[in-house]
C-alpha cells in the first residue's frame, strides 16, 4: 500500500503580516507539525520565519535563542536554511540597534544565496544591505537588487520590487536625483496597481506626487 506524500506548506510569505507579527507567529507555529513531516529543511526554514516574527515584536532574545537552535541543526539541511539563518540573524541585529554588525550577515547571505541559485533570497539580502549600509554603497546594492528582480522569472525575486522601487526612489530623492527617482516611483505605482493593493497603491501614488512636486511638475493626474 502506497503512503501519501506529506501536504506541502502554503505560501509562507503571504502569512507574514508586518502589521500583526504576533498573528503571523501563531500561523507559522500551527504549521510546525506539517513542516516536520516534510523534513529538516522545511522545519528549520519555518523556524527562521518564526524568529523573524519574534524580532518584529521586539522579542530579540527569544528570536536569537531560536536562531541558535536552528544553527545547531543547520548542517543537516540544505543551503536555503543556512541563508535564511544569516538573514534573520542580521535582521535581529539591525532591529535591535546593532546596524553595523548586521551588514556582515547580509553580505554572507547574499554570497551564499547567489552560489546556491536562491535568487529571491539574494534579492532579500541585497535589499537589506541597501537599508543598513551608508548611502553610496546602499544605493548600489538597491540598484543591483532591482536589476536582479526585474530580470528574474522567479516570483520570490519579483515580490521585492514594490519595496525596492519605494526605498530606492527615496534614496535618490535624498540625493537630489529626481529624474531617476521619478522613473522608479512610476514603476512602483504601476507595480502596485497591477496587484490591486489599495493601501500600497495610495502610498506609491503619494511618492510619485512628492517627486513630481520636487521636479516642479503637475501632480494633479497622479
Amino acid at each position: 500500500m502506497s503512503t501519501a506524500s506529506p501536504t506541502p506548506l502554503p505560501d509562507l510569505d503571504k502569512l507574514l503580516d508586518f502589521s500583526d507579527p504576533a498573528a503571523s507567529e501563531a500561523a507559522y507555529r500551527e504549521l510546525l507539525p506539517q513542516a516536520r513531516r516534510l523534513g529538516a529543511d522545511a522545519e528549520l526554514a519555518l523556524l527562521t520565519r518564526i524568529a523573524r516574527t519574534l524580532g518584529l515584536q521586539g522579542r530579540y532574545d527569544e528570536a536569537l535563542a531560536l536562531l541558535d537552535e536552528v544553527e545547531t541543526h543547520a548542517p543537516q539541511a540544505g543551503p536555503e536554511v543556512a541563508v535564511r539563518l544569516l538573514l534573520e540573524d542580521g535582521r535581529v541585529l539591525n532591529s535591535s540597534g546593532q546596524v553595523d554588525a548586521s551588514a556582515a550577515f547580509f553580505e554572507e547571505a547574499y554570497t551564499r544565496a547567489q552560489e546556491a541559485g536562491l535568487v529571491g533570497l539574494a534579492v532579500d539580502a541585497a535589499h537589506m544591505l541597501g537599508i543598513v549600509l551608508p548611502p553610496d554603497p546602499a544605493l548600489e546594492w538597491n540598484m543591483d537588487a532591482i536589476h536582479t528582480a526585474e530580470t528574474s522569472t522567479k516570483p520570490a525575486a519579483q515580490q521585492w520590487l514594490g519595496a525596492l522601487y519605494n526605498h530606492t526612489g527615496w534614496s535618490l530623492m535624498d540625493r537630489g536625483e529626481y529624474d531617476q527617482a521619478l522613473t522608479l516611483f512610476e514603476k512602483g505605482l504601476a507595480w502596485r496597481q497591477a496587484r490591486d493593493d489599495e493601501d500600497a497603491t495610495r502610498i506609491a501614488r503619494h511618492n510619485l506626487a512628492e517627486c513630481l512636486a520636487a521636479l516642479g511638475g503637475d501632480t494633479t493626474g497622479t
